[in-house]
């Protein structure tokens, strides 16, 4: 014996209910809000950082005692600042290295 629904599917119905319900749920197609300032400190942080190493040609060793204190400080650490200068210079590879050492 065969039964029959009494109901189908309606699918316009359903994709309308679907639409309605991804609103409320809060999807959006609006882009995330960027921090502007981070960003900016971030940009500036990096121009910093690459004017103390033009400054000094990539030489480590010449870098002025003030300078290797800035450096240090925005790299966060001396293990860190080493490797952003060697990426710098050798590129990423040898940033991952330093780290990877440990110093």
């Amino acid at each position: 014996m065969k039964l029959k629904s009494k109901r189908s599917i309606n699918l316009p119905m359903l994709l309308s209910i679907f639409v309605v319900a991804a609103g409320i749920s809060g999807c959006s197609t609006a882009p995330p809000e960027i921090d502007r300032t981070g960003e900016a400190q971030r940009l500036q942080a990096a121009q910093s950082a690459r004017q103390i190493f033009d400054k000094a040609h990539g030489d480590w060793n010449s870098v002025s005692p003030e300078d290797k204190e800035a450096f240090t400080k925005m790299a966060g650490s001396e293990l860190k600042a080493k490797a952003s200068w060697a990426g710098m210079k050798e590129g990423p590879g040898a940033a991952a290295e330093i780290m990877r050492k440990g110093g």
